[in-house]
C-alpha cells in the first residue's frame, strides 16, 4: 500500500469500538426471546464506546480501551511498553481515543517510509488492535 505510488500523504485508519449488550435479540423481535442467543452468548449494541462519554471526557482522553479497560490497555499485552520504541514512532496513539478522527486512529504516513509502516501494522496485529469489541474500521486516504 505505501510504496510511493498516487497516495499524498499515508494512509489513516480509524476504529469504531462498541459495547457488549446482552442478552442477544434480534431488533425487530424485541421483547420475545431469540434463538439467535442459542448460539451466541454476547451481542454487540450499535452504541460505540465513546457515546457514554461528554465531549470534555473525550479530550482529557477518559474513553476506555473497553469496557473496564483503561486506554491504551496493559492486558492482555501492555500497549505501554511500546512508547519508547523507536521502531513503532506514534504506535501507542492507536489504542488511545482520538476527538480529531472521532475515534482509534492510526495514521500509516508516507514520509515514515514503507519499512515503518509495515511494521506498526504488524504491530496493530501483534497487539491485537482488532478485537471483539470492532465495529467498523474506516480507511481514508488521498490520491
Amino acid at each position: 500500500v505505501m510504496y510511493y505510488n498516487m497516495l499524498v500523504g499515508g494512509l489513516l485508519i480509524v476504529q469504531q469500538r462498541g459495547m457488549q449488550a446482552s442478552p442477544c435479540l434480534v431488533p425487530m423481535y424485541a421483547g420475545a426471546r431469540s434463538s439467535y442467543s442459542d448460539f451466541y452468548e454476547v451481542c454487540y449494541s450499535s452504541k460505540l464506546i465513546q457515546d457514554d462519554y461528554t465531549e470534555e471526557q473525550r479530550l482529557k482522553g477518559e474513553v476506555p480501551w473497553a469496557r473496564g479497560v483503561p486506554a491504551p490497555p496493559t492486558k492482555p499485552v501492555d500497549v505501554n511498553a511500546t512508547k519508547d520504541d523507536p521502531k513503532l514512532g506514534d504506535f501507542a496513539d492507536a489504542f488511545t481515543f482520538s476527538t480529531e478522527y472521532n475515534g482509534f486512529a492510526s495514521f500509516l504516513a508516507l514520509a515514515d517510509g514503507a519499512k515503518l509502516n509495515q511494521d506498526k501494522v504488524e504491530a496493530l496485529k501483534q497487539y491485537r488492535w482488532l478485537d471483539k469489541n470492532t465495529r467498523s474500521i474506516d480507511i481514508k486516504f488521498a490520491l
